[in-house]
């Protein structure tokens, strides 16, 4: 009957993430202050929106526009950013 315990364990497929909600205030160096997102989110995501973010507004800064406000929404993910004084305060919602 050994046979039947091999067939009978689920094999473990992708993991699913849950979509993040919550908020994120980084520093002008893009290190993290505080944020309300939960820890099951990878930090390694996390890190990758601040520096995007960060690098779009340090671009704009070195143009010369007033660039205050950036919204990013794709299909499981809305991003909206808002520029303090060399930080940034970032808001990741589902759509």
């Amino acid at each position: 009957m050994g046979i039947l315990n091999f067939f009978s364990k689920a094999k473990a497929g992708p993991s699913l993430e849950r979509l993040p909600k919550g908020c994120v205030t980084v520093d002008r160096n893009g290190a993290i202050v505080t944020s309300t997102l939960s820890q099951s989110f990878p930090e390694t995501k996390v890190n990758r929106i601040i520096q995007d973010v960060m690098a779009i507004f340090r671009s704009a800064q070195e143009a010369q526009l007033v660039f205050n406000e950036l919204q990013l929404t794709y299909p499981a993910l809305r991003i909206t950013a808002k520029e303090l004084k060399g930080g940034a305060m970032i808001f990741i919602s589902p759509p």
